[in-house]
């Protein structure tokens, strides 16, 4: 406290002394000049009454203007972008849309999602009567050196607080580091000065790169206690803390703790019961599926919000930045127009005759997806349920496309539609598919299954043979997949859509991706920030939510509304002392631009009725605060000088606590010019007078 009161004190009267270099600073000319005042510089005998007067003590600093941080606008990978609703440059508004997402992307990761849920529920369920141990035993034999925990606690406390429950010594033995250049080698014996005074036999483990490990057997000594190592005959080597050498840290996930089974120093052996727990709860593993399972629940309501509207929205007021309409993120679209994006959004027995649909047959399964001979007249739908009268004439299939299988095909079975694995398509297949408006694929079905497939002689319409329109029947000349057996084809295990077109077998389920795209970024042009730098004595003083005045250099005359929105919680050390960085948040005007030089005014603290006197009048003696409280007249000498205690000081009042009573008169010299020796040459130093 002293040493901060101290500190203080020197920045008042460093104020003072500016202020009176200042001023001074006027008469350098003429002093330069060699004029001289006649009767030279002499110091004037100054008092002042100590009085009642508010005060208030002001932090002054300085930085540039920041914009805000850009907020990024974000939507789950496997959702694609449609369409911009906005240029980089545009000026938006909280809330308003800046793309149009596709619907089908999202309602395939809205299943994606639900799958997933619905494995980790089923491992919950698994897992929902496993609770954790209820006890907390020693994974090897060996010596209790710490108890951290008491009974009563949590155990999580504990560990935050000390790393560990408990802490056991495996191998009976201490050690200590000590640096030191010696031709020691390993099992060495050496001598060990505890701290009482006791020596005791150690050994040297190992001597690398100038420091030295000396083991020692533990007979119940101390961590951290400072011991010497000497030669045998005595010769002084260095001296460190003890620590343990083989060192086991005893944790527990969960719990209280209900009894403490063991005392510091006893040997235990292999699966000795060191603690017992209560409420434990249920296990980790549990815990990590069900903080998995609400995850997926927050990306599921996300989705479900932009499946309803379809509309990507500016999450805050400010200029679009990042649009970039060839992302990754965007819809692909075919030669013909249309997305071939197969779709989850099955039909739902809403009115279909505004969907166009386009009819194919699968003429190969390749590496990169299907290749598809397409009719390219397209056709009206009225009843999905009932697709009898669907044309699958092969003959009009001229199209040729390639399709990258990526999401879910329908079939109706029995009446009702079911989803079937992408990877059952095979060549052969009549698939139909049904596209809105926007020219985007809202689902696929399979009309026929291909004769490749004959466990369900479904017939398709044959092309005559002399058409060069018929299916396009893979040629053995080009690389194609070899043939596979029913029961190694890559289908053979459960599909998982969304993976990039990969299967999985049901034992490795893999989960949705959680990963989020930028698609854009906004840009805030409501405020800005200035940053400034406080001392370590002032910090404590500053709060968030603190008021301030700031003002511009570029904008004279007008202050401005600030707020204390940060304080660093880390220090830079700076001339000896630490330095802790505010950020200071302000309304932008319509003048204002990053980069301009703006001045901060903190009020750390207001005195009311305060008894105060002038800075100048302070004196300081290395140890000391003080004031004159006399003048003698026939000396020329300040006299009864009394020690003061200060409060709040505006740079150019302080407030007295302590030392001086109100109405009491205090005495000072004050130096209004300066003498600067050997003035033609101006190379000497500058001096009161």
């Amino acid at each position: 406290m002293e040493k901060q009161q101290k500190k203080r004190m020197k920045k008042y009267i460093s104020w003072a002394l500016i202020a009176t270099i200042t001023a001074t600073l006027a008469f350098l000319p003429m002093i330069a000049a060699g004029e001289e005042p006649e009767t030279g510089p002499k110091a004037s005998i100054l008092s002042a009454v100590a009085e009642n007067r508010e005060i208030s003590t002001n932090l002054l600093g300085g930085g540039t203007l920041t914009a805000e941080d850009a907020a990024e606008i974000t939507i789950p990978a496997a959702v694609k972008v449609k369409e911009y609703l906005v240029s980089n440059g545009d000026m938006v508004v909280h809330g308003q849309p800046i793309a149009w997402a596709d619907r089908v992307s999202i309602m395939s990761a809205i299943t994606q999602v639900q799958e997933t849920m619905d494995y980790l529920q089923e491992q919950l369920d698994d897992v929902s009567g496993d609770t954790a141990l209820k006890a907390v035993t020693a994974a090897a034999g060996g010596t209790v050196k710490r108890i951290y925990g008491v009974e009563g606690e949590n155990v999580q406390d504990v560990i935050l607080r000390d790393g560990s429950l408990a802490v056991l010594s495996l191998d009976g033995l201490m050690a200590v580091q000590i640096p030191c250049s010696t031709e020691f080698i390993g099992g060495d014996a050496v001598c060990v000065a505890l701290s009482d005074g006791t020596e005791v036999e150690g050994k040297v483990e190992s001597n690398m790169e100038g420091v030295l490990t000396v083991t020692v057997a533990d007979e119940g000594y101390a961590v951290g206690e400072t011991v010497g190592i000497s030669t045998a005959d005595g010769v002084r080597i260095g001296s460190g803390a003890l620590y343990i050498h083989s060192q086991w840290n005893v944790v527990a996930y969960s719990g209280r703790i209900s009894r403490i089974r063991v005392s510091e120093g006893d040997v235990v052996k292999a699966g000795k019961t060191l603690f017992d727990l209560a409420d434990t709860g249920h296990t980790a593993e549990f815990e990590a599926l069900a903080r998995q399972h609400r995850e997926y629940e927050a990306l599921m309501l996300e989705l479900f919000k932009l499946y309803q509207s379809e509309a990507v929205t500016a999450p805050r007021g400010g200029i679009v930045t990042g649009v970039d309409e060839s992302g990754a993120y965007m819809l692909a679209t075919s030669k013909a127009g249309w997305t071939l994006s197969l779709l989850v959004n099955a039909p739902n027995g809403n009115d279909e005759t505004g969907y166009i649909n386009y009819i194919g047959q699968v003429a190969q399964v390749g590496i990169d997806g299907l290749i598809l001979k397409i009719n390219p007249q397209s056709l009206a739908v009225t009843d999905y349920m009932d697709l009898s009268g669907v044309p699958v004439d092969t003959a009009l299939m001229t199209e040729a496309v390639i399709y990258a299988v990526s999401a879910p095909i329908y079939e109706l079975s029995g009446g009702e539609w079911v989803q079937i694995d992408a990877a059952s398509i095979a060549a052969g297949d009549i698939l139909l598919f049904a596209g809105d408006s926007a020219g985007n694929i809202v689902w696929a079905v399979r009309v026929t299954k291909g004769n490749t497939q004959p466990d369900t002689p479904e017939e398709t319409v044959p092309a005559e043979p002399s058409e060069p329109t018929q299916p396009v029947v893979p040629d053995p000349t080009e690389p194609t997949e070899p043939a596979q057996p029913e029961e190694n084809k890559p289908h053979s295990g459960a599909a998982v859509p969304g993976f990039g077109g990969g299967f999985a077998q049901e034992e490795t389920f893999e989960l949705y991706g959680l990963e989020m795209v930028t698609i854009a970024s906004v840009i805030p042009q409501e405020q800005v920030s200035v940053q400034i730098t406080v001392d370590e004595l002032d910090i404590t003083k500053i709060h968030i939510g603190q008021e301030t005045v700031v003002t511009v250099d570029a904008l004279s005359g007008e202050s401005f509304h600030g707020e204390v929105t940060s304080i660093s919680d880390t220090s830079e050390s700076e001339g000896g002392n630490s330095k802790f960085t505010v950020e200071i948040t302000l309304m932008k005007e319509v003048n204002m631009l990053p980069g301009m030089n703006a001045s901060v005014c903190l009020t750390m603290e207001t005195a009311r009725s305060a008894i105060c006197i002038p800075v100048a009048a302070l004196m300081e003696d290395g140890t000391r605060t003080y004031v004159y409280t006399g003048y003698d007249e026939e000396t020329g000498e300040f006299v009864n000088p009394v020690a003061v205690t200060t409060g709040a000081s505006d740079g150019e009042y302080v407030q007295i606590l302590s030392g001086v009573a109100q109405g009491q008169t205090v005495y000072y010299p004050y130096y209004d010019t300066l003498v600067i020796d050997n003035v033609p040459e101006m190379n000497g130093g500058i001096r009161f007078r």
